[in-house]
């Protein structure tokens, strides 16, 4: 499970722009960020889920969601309970790449 959060983007044309024309994002992960983009705030998302409704299989997408976290446009951090179980994790669309 994954939940979607967006930070505050103030243009996000310009988001866009960006990620089109970053030269090291794959076209896969490009696509894969604007689904994501399409999911509403704090909803769930799964990996098996964006695999059934799309093209691409899972490991595909894992590669995707990697390459985007390396590049500064989404950051993923784990949901644990007081117990430090682990119940999924967050994943945090930025506005663009950290330079």
């Amino acid at each position: 499970m994954m939940i979607i959060r967006k930070e505050s983007i103030n243009n996000q044309s310009t988001v866009f722009y960006d990620l089109a024309k970053d030269p090291i994002l794959s076209d896969k992960a490009r696509g894969l960020y604007m689904r994501l983009f399409m999911v509403p705030d704090g909803e769930n998302c799964t990996i098996k889920n964006l695999a059934r409704t799309g093209r691409d299989g899972e490991s595909a997408i894992r590669g995707a969601i990697k390459e985007l976290e390396k590049s500064g446009y989404i950051r993923i951090e784990w949901m644990r309970s007081p117990q430090g179980k682990i119940l999924g994790n967050q994943c945090s669309l930025n506005g663009g790449a950290e330079k």
